[in-house]
């Protein structure tokens, strides 16, 4: 049976500042691997292409592993985006989030079953949260992007409203896990 990700590129998005965890959410100790591994291993598994979006490249190095440095620093997630993008091999591309330690292949796979015809496929919550750093974007989504970054201060949340957007519902009781402060990542790590 083919794989349905075989032709999806997975970038793992870690440029952030970390600012409401107060200190590098990448290197967070998950068992014996850091946060950026334990999400690294997961994309590795399961995507034949994985590129690391970093604010700079500095002295990262992993092995395996396409390493895209912002082309603009300091400027955001969009930058980010747009700057892996650009360079991926595949027109499909699921981007999620480092600070999302475990990956729902279930609604990935889901989304990329709605991924035709449109830029992008955002999963929505019951009560309309969406998570846009978990996502699949084409190609076609780096107009809008360019867009939100030059006119929309760089809001990635805006990026879906320049789209041709499908999104997925979440259901009542599902909703997607972010480690964005050390409250969150102390209960995640008790669970």
């Amino acid at each position: 049976m083919p794989n349905p990700l075989a032709d999806v590129t997975a970038i793992l998005m870690a440029g952030g500042e970390s600012r409401r965890m107060g200190r590098d959410k990448t290197q967070l100790p998950i068992g014996n691997k850091t946060l950026l591994e334990h999400v690294l291993s997961q994309l590795r598994d399961n995507f034949k292409n994985v590129i690391l979006s970093v604010k700079n490249k500095s002295n990262i190095d992993i092995e395996g592993i396409r390493i895209i440095p912002d082309d603009i620093p300091m400027k955001g997630p969009v930058v980010g985006l747009i700057s892996c993008i650009r360079q991926s091999k595949t027109d499909i591309n699921f981007a999620v989030a480092c600070d999302i330690p475990n990956i729902d292949l279930t609604l990935v796979q889901t989304m990329l079953a709605r991924a035709a015809g449109v830029d992008a496929v955002v999963p929505k919550t019951h009560d309309g949260h969406i998570e846009p750093l978990f996502a699949i974007y084409s190609k076609s989504a780096l107009q809008a992007m360019q867009h939100v970054l030059d006119c929309e201060r760089g809001q990635v949340s805006r990026v879906v409203a320049h789209c041709r957007t499908a999104y997925v519902a979440l259901g009542p009781n599902t909703q997607l896990r972010n480690l964005n402060t050390m409250a969150d990542y102390r209960t995640f790590i008790a669970d």
